[in-house]
């Protein structure tokens, strides 16, 4: 028997209320796709187009090169 006191207990994940879903992401880099011109918009309907048709959760995020077309 020891005289220990049980050690103090933390939460090691990150909060669930801080949790974005992927629908959030799409809205996201379409309205930033709309409101800017150029190469710029291009790459932010890339980013949506990725997360619409092939982001998978079980694969995680590719590569920013797959992502972009690159």
């Amino acid at each position: 028997m020891t005289n220990q006191r049980p050690g103090k207990m933390h939460a090691a994940a990150m909060n669930d209320t801080e949790r974005l879903d992927v629908r959030s992401v799409i809205q996201l880099m379409t309205e930033c796709a709309n409101q800017t011109d150029g190469d710029v918009s291009f790459y932010f309907e890339q980013v949506a187009d990725y997360f619409k048709n092939e982001y998978s959760p079980r694969k995680g995020i590719a590569t920013a090169g797959r992502v972009l077309g690159l």
